[in-house]
Parts: structure tokens; C-alpha cells; sequence
């Protein structure tokens, strides 16, 4: 590695970490509680870091074609495991990556009402407001242009041949479509960075 990408690794990892301290661990009432904003962030509004998917790794862009793709395989849920799992590596142990079972449980106990936010210089972020059974809540952006695009950390297995993949928590916003699932084939890694959304265990 030249000592460019050292020191730009560096610090993105420090700004990450800057960013980490500053968070605050909304609970919502469920099993685990969420991060006010993503990793990467310094305000719910924002995208924050986008990651190779599957990965801990800043994400560097859609590969031309011919060029190897960033696939990773994975055949156990890394939640936690700051080699793979963007927000223990940069916001240390406390954090994680959700599971699928996380993202589900957000879903199904949540109220989650499609709305816009307007940021301090005037922007518009679309997303969902998620408020929990107890009455507190999180916004969720939009990520990549009108889609949000998270990571969870469960590996599933796509198409005839069984290839191993992971579940995506995802939205469109043009259609305003409910928060969901799909499982991500092996193009997705290559096609887009995906944010990620931390929780902490209570």
C-alpha cells in the first residue's frame, strides 16, 4: 500500500471514529438500540460512508468492465467483526452492523412514515421516520441517489446455482416503496456503495 492511500485510509478512519464518539444509541424499544445517524454521518440526513458491499472498505467506485469484481463471499453473519463489519472497525466493539432478524424486527414492531427533512442549508433528504413502541425515533435517508441501500450482515444464497450472497435493506424513492428485503446477487458489490445503519446491544 503507497503512503497516499495510507494516510487517506487514516483518515477516513479518524473522521469515522470523530463521528462515532459523537453518536447517540436511540432506543426505540426493540432488542438492541439504533445509531442516530450512519456511519460516516454527522447528521441523520446524511448518507455517510458508503462501503464495498459485504465489507468494511470505503467504496471505491464501479469497477469498468473486465476489471475483477468486489465480491466477497460470506457463509456466517459477521455482525461485530470489525474485518468485515464497518461500524466495529470504525466506531469500536459497542457497535455493529444489524442482522436480518434486526432489520426485521425494525420493520415489523416500527411505524415508519415516508417524509422529507430539510438540512441546514436548505436540502432535501427524503426517507422514513421509524418510531418504535416506545415513542422515540430515527430517520432514515435515502443513500444513493432516490435509493436507500444498507448493509445487514446475514449471508443467504442466490439463484439456481445456490451462490452465496447477503440480505440488502432497501428502499426506492420514487415509488415510495415500504422498507424491505432483497438478496443482493454478486452484481450489487461492484454497482454501488452501501451505507450502514449501527445498533448496540442493551
Amino acid at each position: 500500500m503507497n503512503m497516499k492511500k495510507m494516510l487517506l485510509l487514516l483518515f477516513v478512519a479518524m473522521l469515522f471514529v470523530a463521528n462515532g464518539n459523537a453518536q447517540e444509541a436511540v432506543d426505540l424499544g426493540l432488542s438492541v438500540k439504533w445509531a442516530s445517524y450512519n456511519v460516516g454521518a454527522t447528521s441523520p440526513e446524511e448518507p455517510g460512508g458508503l462501503f464495498t458491499f459485504g465489507t468494511s472498505e470505503v467504496f471505491q467506485g464501479r469497477k469498468s468492465p473486465g476489471q475483477p469484481r468486489d465480491v466477497v463471499v460470506h457463509t456466517e453473519d459477521y455482525s461485530g467483526d470489525p474485518k468485515y463489519d464497518a461500524a466495529t472497525l470504525y466506531w469500536g466493539a459497542e457497535w455493529r452492523t444489524p442482522t436480518k432478524e434486526e432489520w426485521d424486527e425494525l420493520q415489523n414492531s416500527c411505524k415508519c412514515k415516508w417524509c422529507k427533512h430539510i438540512t441546514s442549508t436548505g436540502v432535501k433528504v427524503k426517507g422514513f421516520e421509524v418510531t418504535g413502541p416506545n415513542g422515540n425515533s430515527i430517520f432514515i435517508p435515502t443513500t444513493v441517489r432516490r435509493y436507500g441501500i444498507y448493509q445487514s450482515t446475514t449471508p443467504s444464497f442466490f439463484g439456481k446455482h445456490r451462490e452465496p450472497c447477503l440480505y440488502v435493506y432497501w428502499f426506492q424513492a420514487s415509488h415510495h416503496m415500504a422498507i424491505g428485503y432483497s438478496q443482493s446477487s454478486t452484481f450489487v458489490p461492484d454497482a454501488y456503495g452501501v451505507s450502514v445503519r449501527a445498533v448496540t446491544d442493551k
